[in-house]
């Protein structure tokens, strides 16, 4: 009698055999399993696929109509699994992805992606600002010094102005000598885009006296809102007629020492300027003050009176910042007019920005008085 045919017949294997699925074979015999195929060959035996069974390797019947092979006749799967039989379908380490975890995981991808790159961005963008202020500010100290740099109490430092008496014409005026050191000369003239700075100027007198610096800034035009210039930054972007002439006021004491080697007592009707030297733009330049009179009062014959006067006057300019040399000028007249007696020496003054008066004790004028 010809055994029944089974729906279908599982045949397991491996290490466990009541655990490694070999193959599931459907409507197969239950005493000869007709229906196995043929021997099948796989691509080599490191995969684990070689022959399977045939007749007259029969498999045993089990329980709950499953066949089992027996261990010792079991050489092979006819899936490719690991050494050790290993199912490859209860193995989660040799699972992957489903699609929709990859598309979860895309999309957070996406989701990262398009909030970082902005922000970055920006981060990129801020340090090409903060590079282009940097180099703007280091234009403004090459043109009208460094108030940092200070020695005994005095500022030491006032770039091309405290040399030149004006604002350079050009940005190339302040190669090299005013430039940091280490700079590209190449670029100190450009911003982080490697866009020329817009430098412009303001004459008063025949002097370059104020100026701007502008960046077009990230989108490389100007006129737009993201430029870097006197309205965003004036502290770096601006010159200011006070930072490079910042007055031509001056107060401080005459000193004089009077001898009258007459016979009879005077009282001279003197009166005194003040010179001052600087640097300007044509070279060396002296201006002077308005003419001061002098309070002597009366000097005896044969005395010797000395005389300390507080003054207030004005130049005809604006004095630049940086050195300039104060020396008064005595007139034995009323009106400073004529050839004046000078003191022996300068006073150094040094002018710094933002100066509203230049307050000088100026040396003293030793002065014989001759006659009435």
């Amino acid at each position: 009698m010809m055994a029944p045919l089974l729906e279908s017949a599982v045949i397991y294997g491996g290490d466990d055999a009541d655990k490694m699925l070999i193959k599931r074979i459907p409507r197969c015999s239950a005493s000869g399993l007709p229906h196995i195929p043929s021997p099948l060959r796989g691509e080599g035996e490191g995969e684990g696929v070689g022959m399977i069974f045939h007749p007259p390797l029969i498999p045993l019947p089990s329980r709950e109509g499953r066949f089992r092979i027996p261990r010792s006749l079991l050489r092979s799967s006819l899936f490719p699994v690991r050494k050790g039989g290993v199912d490859p379908v209860r193995d989660k380490s040799l699972t992957g992805f489903t699609l929709i975890e990859v598309i979860v995981v895309m999309a957070i991808v996406a989701i990262m992606a398009g909030i970082m790159v902005p922000f970055v961005y920006r981060i990129w963008e801020g340090n090409d600002i903060e590079l282009t202020r940097e180099r703007m500010l280091d234009l403004k100290r090459a043109m009208t010094g460094d108030p940092r740099m200070i020695q005994n109490g005095i500022r030491t430092n006032y770039g091309f102005v405290g040399d030149n008496g004006q604002l350079p014409a050009s940005l190339a005026e302040l190669l090299p000598s005013y430039l940091p050191s280490g700079f590209d000369p190449n670029k100190y003239n450009k911003d982080a885009w490697l866009n020329e700075f817009v430098y412009t100027t303001t004459e008063t007198g025949g002097r370059r006296v104020a100026a701007t610096l502008k960046s077009k800034g990230p989108d490389r035009q100007l006129g737009t809102s993201d430029d870097i210039d006197d309205n965003t930054d004036p502290g770096i972007c601006k010159i200011n007629e006070s930072e490079v002439t910042p007055t031509g006021v001056v107060q401080g004491n005459l000193n004089f020492v009077f001898f009258n080697s007459s016979a009879v007592p005077v009282t001279p009707a003197y009166t005194a300027l003040i010179t001052a030297e600087y640097t300007g733009p044509l070279g060396a330049t002296i201006a002077n003050s308005g003419c001061i009179s002098l309070n002597i009062g009366l000097i005896n014959a044969g005395e010797t009176k000395p005389l300390t006067q507080n003054f207030s006057s004005v130049f005809p300019v604006e004095l630049p910042i940086g050195k300039s040399e104060f020396r008064p000028i005595l007139y034995p007249n009323n009106s400073c007019a004529g050839s004046g007696t000078q003191s022996a020496n300068y006073m150094s003054v040094f002018i710094s920005d933002g100066l509203n008066v230049i307050f000088a004790n100026l040396p003293t004028i030793n002065y014989t008085v001759t006659g009435p």
